[in-house]
């Protein structure tokens, strides 16, 4: 009768006290500064949102902008290539932004870019941006603000070629 004072407690309390003991330590380590996840020495590759496809007139300079970052330490080198469509005057590549002078056009065109980030311990992550150019007398027609046809059908193109271009 004395073995059971000593009976061993029911399976969901053992459980149950098993999950609390991990969570108590994973909580105290998080607390310490302890990162539970992958090794810190492991560099983390930059990230980049090239955005939306963008609607421009032909004729003009425009600015392509990217959102880039490096989650573990900085951007170090930012390098742009034009990809396909027709060329273009391009300046200012080395940075997170990408001014090219567009040429006159009388039909649309795609113009596509891409970009490559290398941060500080040499980790680099690519991403392309695309550019609808339009001749001027149907840019001047469009509203910037509303979602058109041209916009749906370059994105999608955009789409298709990039995955030939980069693979």
């Amino acid at each position: 009768m004395d073995n059971d004072k000593f009976k061993k407690p029911p399976l969901v309390l053992r459980a149950s006290l098993t999950l609390w003991l991990c969570l108590s330590v994973i909580v105290a380590l998080l607390l310490l500064g302890c990162d539970v996840g992958a090794p810190r020495d492991q560099n983390q590759p930059p990230h980049i949102d090239p955005g939306p496809l963008l609607l421009a007139e032909s004729g003009q300079v425009i600015t392509l902008v990217v959102g880039a970052y490096d989650p573990d330490g900085e951007i170090r080198d930012y390098q742009w290539r034009q990809l396909g469509g027709v060329a273009v005057t391009m300046s200012q590549y080395r940075h997170g932004w990408l001014n090219i002078k567009t040429p006159q056009v009388t039909e649309r065109e795609l113009l596509r870019f891409e970009l490559t980030v290398t941060d500080d311990q040499g980790a680099s992550y690519r991403a392309a941006k695309c550019v609808l150019l339009l001749p001027k007398s149907a840019a001047s027609a469009k509203q910037p603000t509303a979602l058109t046809a041209d916009s749906v059908e370059g994105e999608a193109a955009c789409n298709l070629q990039l995955l030939a271009d980069l693979h």
